[in-house]
């Protein structure tokens, strides 16, 4: 015979089991949306097989909605001119919804082509921000984007980038300020500059490019330490690189009529490379630009 605290036991043991039961079969409501994995447009008349049931029905519109038991299930996905889709899904909460894709067939040879891009773009990412070139690093990012990189990996890839960005700046800065204080002057407002244009409200760079433009309008403009303040050294002589990249910001001070901010550079271009044919053709055109204001 049985102890009276063994029956009790066995009791709950079995109102347990069948709690569990009661659990497991109440089902939960879920839906689905089809979609074309390259336009995205919504796709109808997709026939739906939950391979557990064996069973089988054809939606009208762009989705579905099922009840079912929490559980794993194997759905498989067939439609006229689309690849087969065969996916396992994991029903654990009420009014879930799950996006499916599907792939015209027409459409795998872009997909392939993507897919192949999406990998190079990435493996540029990563070069680049090893290599320290973070304008590429970026570029490289937005055209992973475009090719269909998914949320998680951009997550991560930002994540990679600020943190590549905020070592790069916190190194160009210390250097230019280096360059500065040896009264490389030129060579300090190029780096001041390419911080900028990765990190237009740094102020260290706004700040310290705001100095050392003056002080190239100073020493262009022939002021003694006397009268400014300003050694006379003779700045660096910028490099091939340097110089194109400061005539560049000429050309963009120019366009935003910043004519007096264009100047400056424009001599400082010309100082450094007298024959640049861009550097004479927009200092005419901005003294020009000058005379009418």
């Amino acid at each position: 015979m049985f102890s009276r605290d063994s029956s009790s036991l066995t009791v709950c043991i079995v109102c347990m089991a069948l709690w569990m039961l009661v659990l497991h079969a109440v089902p939960l409501n879920i839906s689905g949306v089809i979609r074309d994995s390259l336009s995205h447009d919504s796709l109808p008349f997709v026939k739906i097989t939950i391979l557990e049931f064996g069973k089988s029905f054809t939606t009208t519109r762009s989705g579905f909605f099922v009840a079912l038991e929490p559980s794993t299930y194997t759905f498989l996905l067939e439609a006229d001119a689309y690849e087969s889709l065969k996916k396992k899904l994991s029903v654990t909460t009420e009014g879930e919804t799950f996006t499916l894709d599907m792939v015209k067939s027409s459409d795998r040879a872009e997909l392939d082509k993507r897919s192949d891009s999406l990998f190079l773009f990435q493996e540029g990412f990563y070069d680049a921000i090893a290599c320290q070139r973070i304008n590429d690093a970026y570029a490289y990012m937005v055209a992973c984007k475009r090719f269909g990189a998914a949320g998680m990996q951009l997550d991560s890839m930002m994540a990679v980038y600020n943190a590549a960005k905020g070592a790069w700046i916190d190194s160009v800065f210390a250097y230019a300020l280096a360059l500065e204080d040896s009264h490389k002057v030129s060579d300090a407002y190029y780096y001041y500059k390419n911080i900028l244009s990765i990190d237009s409200l740094h102020e260290g760079a706004r700040e310290h490019c705001a100095k050392t433009e003056g002080t190239l309008t100073a020493i262009l403009e022939g002021k003694t330490p006397g009268t400014s303040g300003i050694d006379n050294e003779t700045p660096a002589r910028m490099t091939p690189e340097q110089i194109q990249a400061m005539f560049n910001q000429a050309v963009d001070k120019f366009l935003e009529e910043d004519y007096e901010g264009a100047l400056v550079l424009l001599k400082t271009v010309l100082k450094n490379d007298p024959q640049h044919e861009g550097a004479k053709n927009y200092l005419s055109r901005t003294q020009a630009r000058l005379q009418v204001k």
